[in-house]
C-alpha cells in the first residue's frame, strides 16, 4: 500500500500546483483600477448630502467681501450673477414680487410690506421692466403662508413664463441697528435671504446665491451698512421655482415706512444694474 500512498500525496501536491496556477491567472484578469462612470442625478435623486456637505463652508468663497450668516453650512463658491440677456426681449411680464408675509407692517403699524412692494414694482418699470406685483395675502393662516404662496406663485409662473425674476418681500423682525445713514437720509437696513436645498430638493439655490451677491455688491456700493449677511437657510422659501429667487428683507418692525422706501430706492437700482450685469 505504500506505493498507493505515494501517489495520493502526489496527486495532492499537483492539485495545489494547478490550483496555486489557476488563482494567480485568475487574479490577473481582474481591473483593479475600473471607473465608476458618473450619472447626473435627477431632482428627485439629488441629495444635498451627496455635494454640499462634501466640503466646509469656510474658505470655499472667491468673494471675501460678501459676508454671510451660514446656518445651511453649504459651501458659497457660486460665481457673482452676470446678468440677463433676452434676444429678442421678453415679450411678457419679466419680474415678480410678491409677499409670504403679507401683513408685515412697519412701526406704529403705519405701512407694510406691500406698501414697499409697490414703490419698487414702479421704480422698475421706470426703468423699463414690466412687473406683476401680486398682493394675495398669503398669511392669513401664519403657519400656511409658505404653503398658500407656493400655490400662488406657482400658478403666476405657468401663466406668464416669460418671469425670469422674483423678489419676495418681507420685513425682518429685527428691532436693533437696522438703521444705515447716508447723506443725511435714513435707510432701513435690508437683508438677502437664500434658500438651500439641506432640506428639500432646490436645483436653483447655486444660481440664485450668485443673484443675491450681485445685489449685495450692489446694494453696499450704494449705501454703507445697508446690506446684512445674506441669510443662507437650510429651508427652500419657494426658491426652487425659478431662479434668481431672492427673500429680501426691508427693515424690521422698529423702522418706520419711511426708512423703508428710502432703502427700496436702492434696492430698486440694485436689482437693474444686478439683471444688467453691472
Amino acid at each position: 500500500m505504500r506505493w498507493f500512498s505515494a501517489a495520493f500525496d502526489a496527486v495532492c501536491v499537483l492539485a495545489v500546483v494547478i490550483l496555486v496556477f489557476w488563482s494567480v491567472d485568475f487574479y490577473g484578469t481582474i481591473d483593479r483600477n475600473t471607473v465608476i462612470q458618473d450619472r447626473p442625478a435627477t431632482e428627485d435623486e439629488y441629495s444635498s448630502d451627496e455635494e454640499d456637505k462634501q466640503l466646509p463652508a469656510e474658505g470655499q468663497d472667491s468673494y471675501p467681501e460678501i459676508e454671510y450668516y451660514n446656518e445651511a453650512q453649504v459651501v458659497t463658491n457660486a460665481p457673482v450673477f452676470q446678468g440677463i440677456n433676452l434676444e429678442p426681449p421678453a415679450d411678457g411680464p419679466e419680474i415678480l414680487i410678491y409677499h409670504t408675509h403679507t401683513s408685515e407692517k412697519y412701526a406704529n403699524g403705519i405701512g407694510s410690506v406691500v406698501d414697499v412692494g409697490n414703490l419698487l414694482a414702479d421704480l422698475l418699470e421706470g426703468y423699463g421692466y414690466r412687473v406683476i406685483h401680486d398682493t394675495t395675502i398669503n398669511d392669513a393662516v401664519y403657519n400656511e403662508s409658505y404653503d398658500t404662496a407656493y400655490k400662488n406663485v406657482s400658478s403666476i409662473l405657468e401663466k406668464y413664463p416669460t418671469i425670469y425674476c422674483v423678489i419676495d418681500v418681507h420685513r425682518d423682525s429685527a428691532t436693533e441697528n437696522m438703521v444705515a445713514t447716508s447723506g443725511g437720509v435714513n435707510y432701513a437696513k435690508l437683508m438677502l435671504v437664500v434658500g438651500t436645498n439641506v432640506r428639500l430638493t432646490n436645483s436653483q439655490w447655486q444660481q440664485n446665491l450668485s443673484f443675491a451677491k450681485a445685489l449685495q455688491i450692489n446694494c453696499a456700493e450704494r449705501v454703507e451698512e445697508i446690506i446684512k449677511p445674506i441669510y443662507l437657510s437650510e429651508n427652500r422659501y419657494n426658491q426652487h421655482l425659478l431662479p434668481n429667487s431672492v427673500i429680501t428683507e426691508v427693515g424690521g418692525e422698529k423702522n418706520t415706512l419711511s426708512e423703508a422706501l428710502n432703502a427700496t430706492f436702492i434696492l430698486a437700482e440694485s436689482i437693474v444694474d444686478s439683471l444688467e450685469g453691472k
